[in-house]
């Protein structure tokens, strides 16, 4: 209800002598304002359905406002819910009346709180994202927030900070009306195990991410990003000094990599897409340490450490219609015990006419098969030939009678 209503305006009289007001100014207070379902309906009909949001209300609402014909100010505007699942605090201004292409909301938000309850519950608002959002929200709650938000028709732009079972994370951002984007996030630490469903190996992160660009330039977004990884914890080893950026544009991704950890350095870049008539990946990556025992990757190979070279390039539709060059080494293997090296091992497909060709060199084996014959079953048609030789270590392969592969070697 409204309590206590001011208003002052200035009276006048018009060139027809009639009497005019103007300037109004007004000011007062409202408290215990309840919000049904049914006073959304008329914005978003699509409520009738989430019988998940309906459990949300009533709401109840109390402000104190002031205003003029160009602005309306509420201070200490709070919003909660009966059993306090879902409470908001915060100081409002609707400015830019009487331009309506101008009209701008300003929030500063002083305290937002959400249990995990009142999350999933705001979830079902659009009943077709159900079940993709409430496992997700269901892991985040329940959720803290405070910040700066505003909107007009040109521009939306926030400045928030959130805490939530993950973690905090600060989020900084803008969109204009010509689709136009800036956005960046930042946490000193944010479990990402705590939203995997089932649990990931991946767990606590700390990073600073950034991205730019527009979201609608012809069929796809046109935008670049950046980021640093201080830390990232994987099957319980902590990653440190990761840094990437790339340019996504056309459906594909130009990018770089770098990590320098005491157990892991490389640098890498690439490029690939999908999406074009001919799909293609490009690629080059150094790797001056690697230990995989250290990383937790593998019980094996115990002190010792990996280097390599890998250079990669291919195109096509699909596998069978894969053509290109996959160089790997040379390769480094260093422990207390002993030093090994392996010359680069070169590996070739085309296609030409029907026929495949593949080459496969190195110091140690040489290949050249030629033939009529597919890529997805010719591992397994190899794995059944060696399995003939050697029946103790390859199991035989599950082949379909259909299956046929013709070669040269």
């Amino acid at each position: 209800r409204l309590h206590t209503v001011t208003c002052r305006y200035e009276p006048f009289q018009d060139a027809n002598g009639h009497r005019r007001y103007r300037n109004p100014v007004f000011q007062g207070s409202s408290r215990n304002i309840r919000l049904s379902p049914e006073d959304w309906y008329p914005f978003l009909p699509q409520l009738k359905k989430a019988e998940d949001f309906k459990e949300l209300f009533p709401l109840h609402l109390e402000a104190r406002f002031q205003g003029d014909s160009k602005q309306i100010a509420a201070e200490r505007l709070k919003v909660c819910s009966d059993r306090q699942d879902i409470t908001l605090e915060t100081n409002m201004t609707v400015s830019q009346l009487q331009n309506k292409d101008w009209l701008t909301l300003d929030a500063r938000i002083l305290n937002l709180q959400a249990s995990s309850t009142s999350l999933r519950q705001l979830a079902s608002w659009n009943p077709s994202a159900k079940s993709k959002l409430h496992p997700l929200l269901s892991s985040v709650g329940p959720l803290q927030a405070d910040g700066h938000v505003s909107y007009n028709r040109r521009r939306i732009q926030c400045d928030l900070n959130l805490q939530a079972g993950p973690g905090s994370v600060s989020l900084t951002g803008s969109l204009t009306e010509n689709d136009k984007v800036v956005a960046s996030i930042h946490s000193r630490a944010f479990d990402f195990g705590i939203l995997a469903q089932p649990k990931h190996p991946v767990g606590t992160a700390s990073f600073d991410f950034y991205c730019k660009g527009n979201l609608r330039q012809g069929t796809y977004p046109a935008l670049t990003f950046n980021g640093t990884v201080q830390q990232l914890d994987y099957k319980g080893y902590a990653y440190h000094d990761i840094i990437f950026n790339a340019d996504y544009k056309d459906g594909g991704f130009d990018g770089k990599l770098s990590v320098n950890d005491p157990n892991v350095a490389l640098t890498a870049e690439g490029k690939f897409n999908l999406r074009t008539c001919i799909p293609y990946i490009t690629g080059k990556a150094s790797v001056r340490r690697f230990n995989p025992h250290a990383l937790n990757l593998t019980a094996r190979y115990p002190g010792t450490m990996f280097q390599g070279e890998l250079d990669v390039e291919f195109q096509g539709r699909d596998i069978e219609d894969m053509e290109g060059n996959l160089k790997v080494g040379p390769i480094r293997m260093v422990s207390a015990e002993e030093e090994y090296n392996v010359s680069p091992i070169q590996f070739q497909a085309t296609r030409n006419a029907g026929q495949r060709l593949l080459l496969l060199d190195s110091d140690f084996l040489h290949v050249r098969m030629a033939g009529d014959f597919k890529l997805t079953t010719l591992i397994a048609h190899s794995r059944e030939l060696m399995h003939d030789y050697l029946p103790s270590f390859i199991k035989k392969p599950h082949m379909k009678r259909d299956t046929s592969d013709e070669a040269t070697l």
